[in-house]
């Protein structure tokens, strides 16, 4: 395995992680500031709350937010101890894998893939390359 490639999608994972962590933690008094600067998380609110009520969930936003927060935040700490142990750098594969095919079927789901091309194509690109690399880790 090609240590640049290894160090690149990493550093890659962690700020997609990051970012998608930062979404999950805006507080609701802060939401209108930050849907005025990244009108994508105002998107990512939104499209939640109709994929919650297309299942009739009857749970809080924030909450499911606040569970997925942690779920990015332990794949972050992963992703850091990868840099060193291969079985963390698998498991960051198979988690960034899953969270990719969540990504991709709500993205189907809701009908945003027509929305954010762009998004929806680098999402699936993505979700090939972490594919790419748990075969080429089994070989």
């Amino acid at each position: 395995m090609n240590k640049t490639i290894r160090i690149v999608v990493l550093i890659g994972l962690i700020f997609f992680f990051i970012a998608h962590c930062l979404v999950m933690s805006i507080d609701k008094e802060y939401f209108p500031v930050f849907a005025y600067l990244y009108p994508f998380v105002a998107k990512v609110w939104f499209e939640a709350g109709r994929l919650a009520l297309a299942f009739n969930l009857q749970t809080d936003i924030t909450t499911i937010f606040t569970a997925i927060k942690y779920i990015f935040l332990m794949n972050i700490a992963l992703a850091l101890f990868a840099f060193k142990y291969d079985r963390f750098y698998r498991m960051v594969l198979w988690s960034s894998a899953a969270i990719f095919i969540c990504y991709l079927i709500a993205l189907l789901f809701l009908g945003l893939a027509t929305i954010y091309p762009i998004y929806t194509v680098s999402i699936a690109f993505a979700l090939a390359i972490s594919l790419s690399l748990l075969k080429n880790q089994h070989n």
